[in-house]
């Protein structure tokens, strides 16, 4: 989906109601590896309140080396998206 859109096509994942996390450190990061990235891939943006599942999101892209950065709550991030993507008009929160 991210080859079919109009550069730069970012990406929120948005953890605030997951209680319990059913992968592993080293799940996640074979699961970023697998996939090459794309010059059409913006930021990467994580949602979560829990500072442990931000803190495991980080080294993530750490080791993969992508763009991404982690907040405690969506109007944070969308706040952040904002600042570095000009062509963004207001994001609506869900």
């Amino acid at each position: 989906m991210t080859e079919a859109g109009i550069r730069f096509v970012h990406l929120i994942t948005d953890a605030t109601d997951i209680e319990k996390n059913l992968i592993g450190l080293n799940d996640l990061i074979a699961f970023y590896k697998q996939y090459s990235p794309s010059d059409k891939l913006g930021w990467s943006v994580y949602i979560s309140p829990s500072k442990l599942n931000r803190f495991f999101a980080s080294v993530v892209t750490q080791i993969t080396k992508g763009r991404t950065r982690e907040f405690a709550s969506l109007p944070e991030g969308l706040k952040f998206l904002a600042e570095r993507d000009d062509s963004l008009s207001d994001i609506p929160l869900p």
